[in-house]
């Protein structure tokens, strides 16, 4: 879990939210993760709205500094939206010696998986799907916008991308509006135009555009295998119009 500790101490940028807004879209670029913020709630308003968008809040808020054990509703639970909640400073649990931080995520295993480490396979077993009668065909290599695929439990949008054939990833739409907010059971679709070819040999062609980036166009997890199948030693140097085998 990847998190930003928001705090005055020993940190000479506090007020600054800009500061703030670089540091998770470097961390989202170079990870594919958007963090948590951990925040007291009585700077909240330090964090910006677009932030607040694409990163869940981490609250800390104490009802007294008394000792307490684990609660299910903490005191103000949920009044800022906020995806985890710190309660206590001063908490004890059975097999613990001394005072804890207490906290209580508010969503589900699954949700927590997507908080940290939304580009990859959850951990979690899943049970094996009952074999269908019917294969559902790839799209054709080349395509217009509108693509419509059925979120399966596992899938990531990088996954769909290489499944389908369809890049960039910033061509997909999704329900949550975040794409790395995704889940089993959910329609995405493609609005990209068409970007992918056939080289006649099997292998499949993109052709860069203007201002992609490879974990752009093939997320965290997929850049690397394209960087070496295409014999690039600098990733950070593609040019529009280069054709990229995938």
């Amino acid at each position: 879990m990847l998190v930003l500790d928001w705090e005055s101490y020993q940190n000479t940028a506090w007020g600054n939210g800009n500061w703030i807004r670089a540091f998770t879209d470097r961390v989202h670029a170079r990870t594919g993760v958007w963090p948590l913020v951990y925040v007291s709630a009585a700077f909240i308003h330090q964090i910006p709205a677009d932030v607040r968008a694409k990163c869940g809040l981490w609250v800390a808020q104490y009802a007294s500094n008394a000792m307490t054990g684990w609660q299910v509703r903490p005191w103000n639970y949920g009044r800022y939206g906020e995806a985890m909640r710190q309660y206590t400073s001063n908490g004890r649990i059975n097999g613990y010696t001394g005072p804890l931080d207490l906290n209580y995520f508010r969503g589900t295993r699954e949700q927590w998986n997507k908080y940290a480490n939304p580009n990859s396979h959850a951990t979690i077993p899943t049970p094996t799907p009952a074999p269908q009668s019917v294969t559902q065909p790839s799209p054709p290599a080349t395509t217009g916008s509108g693509y419509r695929v059925v979120v399966r439990s596992g899938d990531t949008i990088s996954g769909i991308a290489a499944r389908t054939g369809l890049w960039p990833l910033n061509a997909w739409h999704v329900p949550s509006g975040n794409i790395n907010r995704i889940w089993p059971g959910q329609t995405v679709t493609y609005h990209g135009t068409a970007t992918t070819t056939n080289s006649g040999t099997g292998t499949r062609i993109h052709v860069v555009k203007h201002g992609e980036t490879l974990s752009g166009i093939f997320g965290a997890t997929g850049w690397q295998r394209v960087a070496q199948l295409n014999n690039i030693s600098n990733p950070n140097l593609i040019r529009s119009g280069q054709q990229l085998r995938y």
